[in-house]
């Protein structure tokens, strides 16, 4: 009979169906309650676990994100600057009664980092105040919560509550911004909350804590006509204002390079590196695999070269992630809305992201560039707008070669030499103009170029490599999709003016367009270290790094130093590192002969063999 009539076979796992999402990036910008609500599965998630289980690990993965916030927060241990996250903003803020101030930062980003103190001595001069409470959200970690409420560059500053300063074109739920010459200073800040807030106001259900409290009105904030007494011990360590600077300069060299007896690392963002490469991922990363991590140490032992493609490209990830929706269109209403990216910043991301994956120098990273190339551009060309949810399905796995996708959502655990991102930038940069100017190399067209009729393959593909074009492009990235707004302002500012040469240049000339970018590059080095109060730095590469590159006199040579780049940045990717042919000639002469040494070398063996076995 159990043979006659089998029981049923249970229905395989996992079950059909579109997989049920255990939990969405997106829900860490919902109120708490709406998260617990949307990880309530009716059945089971696709993970296969119980329904309490599943709430129980994601609050865990909300933590674990609030942790990992806190850790790059620039204003951790700050007892009066409260650090703030998607998930509590609406509770904490917009629910509040009482005046916010709020700082959107990157904490990559050396302005911001400079304004920290700044911030944090206005906060704990009113910490007595209970009408104005002070907050901070890394964007560099929330990046789709700051671009959803149209924070657009950093650092930020915004207002919730103020009953005397009117909205004029922000979202409720986005507050207002301040302008960058009123929070320059504490006496800026202190000038600005005195004249919006009106003296008899009290916040709804603060009246007993503002009468027993300290006395309301203009009187309870401090009227400053100095800087804190911990920020005038020195020249040096005074409130630092807020300066136009450009992109924060950094310069890597390992100790392994070939180039250099040991490795020197310039200034970047005011810390020092330990000198040994990628020193920041050793037992600091928690999310990454073990095969990642693998590929990471096999690339520290490779030439320097290699480790400043994998910061280029770790770079390129984090700017798709968190730089492309900078510019995006945010709907004006209370919930902020979704972003949609559109009108000249959606053109410019198509050409970047076209141009990009036809330059760099592995068939994988030119791949896996151009699918995100494709999404973009396809987006423009049959909606004109890309949507943050569309664009956030488009880089879901989306690594670089070996660069896994992880390192585009946190970065700070995969970094080869640099430290930060504007450091990872300025390899992408440098490694993009070395590779226009190395005329032999065989790009493969982009998506535009593979997409277009009017046009040839190679000619389409030798306009790619136009170190006129790598420069305007550049341009374009820094005008869209870099997150400082001054930094920007400064760069475009350089470009724009043709200052150093720029317009001298031949659009061929890409010796040129490498040294543009290397004299830009130890502009902003110096500028920076000026801005700081510290000694200005020596031009780069230092003495240790290239002894060649100066001359007698002392001055650098351009000749050398371009040597010194293309040893740094591109020398194993050049035309003359691998089997590159200009004539299909070339490639079948060369074939042949391999094809002649084969047949005398078995005819050898053959003739070896049969005469071992007749004698």
């Amino acid at each position: 009979r159990i043979f006659q009539t089998p029981p049923r076979a249970p229905r395989p796992w996992p079950r059909p169906g579109p997989p049920r999402r255990c939990a969405s990036p997106r829900m860490l910008a919902a109120p708490a309650s709406a998260v617990l609500g949307a990880l309530r599965p009716r059945k089971r998630c696709r993970c296969g676990l119980p329904s309490p289980m599943v709430n129980v690990l994601s609050l865990l993965v909300l933590l674990q994100c609030a942790s990992a916030d806190d850790d790059r927060s620039l204003f951790k241990g700050a007892t009066d600057v409260t650090v703030l996250h998607p998930v509590d903003f609406e509770v904490t803020v917009l629910k509040d009664t009482r005046a916010w101030v709020v700082d959107f930062y990157a904490d990559w980003c050396g302005h911001c980092i400079r304004f920290a103190p700044v911030y944090k001595a206005m906060a704990a001069k009113l910490a007595g105040e209970p009408r104005v409470r002070f907050g901070a959200m890394n964007c560099a970690v929330h990046s789709d919560f700051c671009g959803g409420i149209g924070v657009h560059g950093y650092p930020t500053v915004r207002v919730f509550h103020f009953p005397g300063y009117t909205l004029s074109g922000g979202t409720e739920k986005g507050g207002e911004n301040v302008e960058r010459k009123d929070i320059g200073s504490v006496d800026n800040i202190a000038l600005w909350i005195n004249s919006h807030l009106p003296a008899g106001w009290v916040p709804a259900g603060l009246e007993s804590s503002v009468e027993s409290g300290v006395a309301s009105g203009a009187a309870a904030l401090p009227q400053l006509t100095n800087a804190p007494p911990a920020l005038q011990k020195s020249p040096a360590a005074a409130a630092p204002q807020l300066t136009n600077s450009s992109l924060e300069a950094s310069h890597e060299t390992p100790a392994n390079a070939a180039a250099s007896s040991t490795a020197v690392i310039a200034e970047e963002l005011g810390q020092q590196s330990s000198g040994q490469p990628g020193a920041a991922i050793e037992g600091a990363s928690t999310t990454a695999l073990s095969a990642e991590l693998a590929a990471l140490r096999e690339v520290k032992e490779k030439p320097v070269a290699f480790q400043h493609l994998w910061d280029a490209e770790v770079a390129f990830l984090v700017s798709l992630r968190h730089g492309t929706f900078l510019q995006a269109s945010v709907p004006n209403n209370a919930t902020g809305g979704p972003s949609v990216l559109d009108g000249p910043a959606l053109a410019e991301l198509c050409r970047w992201l076209d141009f990009v994956a036809g330059m760099l120098p592995t068939e994988g990273a030119r791949r896996d560039a151009g699918r995100a190339a494709a999404a973009a551009c396809e987006a423009e060309r049959a909606r004109g707008r890309l949507d943050h949810d569309e664009w956030t399905h488009v880089l879901e796995g989306l690594g670089i070669d070996a660069v896994p996708s992880q390192a585009g959502v946190e970065e700070s655990g995969y970094w080869a030499l640099c430290k930060t991102y504007t450091c990872g930038l300025w390899s992408l940069f440098h490694l993009l103009t070395l590779a226009a100017g190395d005329s032999k190399i065989r790009h493969g067209p982009g998506f535009l170029a593979s997409s277009s009729s009017s046009s040839s393959s190679a000619d389409a593909a030798s306009a790619s490599v136009s170190p006129e074009e790598t420069l305007l492009r550049i341009r374009g990235f820094v005008a869209f999709f870099f997150g400082c707004e001054t930094c920007s302002e400064q760069f475009l500012q350089t470009f724009d003016s043709c200052e150093l040469g720029r317009c001298a240049l031949a659009p061929g000339d890409g010796m040129g367009s490498a040294l543009w970018l290397w004299q830009v590059h130890n502009h902003v080095s110096q500028r920076v270290a000026g801005e700081r109060g510290a000694e200005l730095p020596e031009p780069w590469p230092a003495r240790d790094q290239c002894d060649v590159c100066r001359g007698a006199a002392g001055q650098m040579d351009d000749r050398a130093v371009y040597l010194h780049l293309r040893s740094a940045y591109w020398q194993p990717f050049a035309s003359e590192s691998f089997f590159s042919f200009s004539e299909p000639s070339e490639m079948a002469l060369l074939l042949s002969g391999i094809a002649a040494t084969g047949y005398c070398a078995w005819h050898a063996l053959k003739g070896s063999f049969r005469h071992g076995k007749s004698s």
